[in-house]
């Protein structure tokens, strides 16, 4: 259960940091304590109800028989016994999916969206110092202009 609580917390963290860095404004409007509770609760008990089939189909059984049907002590074990085998396949199949399939793709996708938000955010913010502050003229009355405008201005 833990561990299906860790992975959607992380998924709901990444969404998160997707609407701060990616939509601000929509960020100051949804974001609010009294949501963040709620979703942390409903990360609980989506959680709880996704492991519940675990420790219901899991019991204590022995695991092999003598030739005469008796059961070896040393094979007792905690575990889905066989009769639940086919049943349970579904169970494993559908956690894999939603619980480290569908995450790892989200997170993936958003932070590559994150990555790239950042890197144009980074070129439009050169790109405008670049227009606003050109780069001295080169050769040695360029570097003395500038010099001097330094000078200047620590004055």
């Amino acid at each position: 259960m833990t561990s299906y609580a860790s992975v959607l917390t992380i998924t709901a963290f990444t969404i998160e940091r997707y609407i701060a860095i990616c939509k601000p404004l929509v960020s100051h409007k949804i974001v609010a304590f009294s949501r963040c509770v709620k979703i942390i609760v409903t990360i609980w008990i989506i959680s709880f109800c996704c492991a519940l089939p675990y420790p219901i189909h899991t019991d204590l059984f022995y695991y092999v028989h003598n030739s005469h049907g008796d059961p070896i002590s040393d094979s007792l074990q905690c575990n889905i016994p066989p009769m639940y085998y086919r049943r349970m396949t579904h169970v494993f199949q559908m956690s894999s999916f939603v619980f480290f399939l569908v995450p790892l793709t989200v997170i993936i996708v958003l932070y590559v969206l994150i990555g790239l938000t950042l890197r144009r955010a980074e070129m439009r913010r050169e790109a405008s110092e670049k227009y606003h502050h050109p780069h001295p003229r080169s050769g040695s009355q360029g570097s003395k202009i500038q010099h001097e405008r330094k000078s200047a201005m620590c004055r």
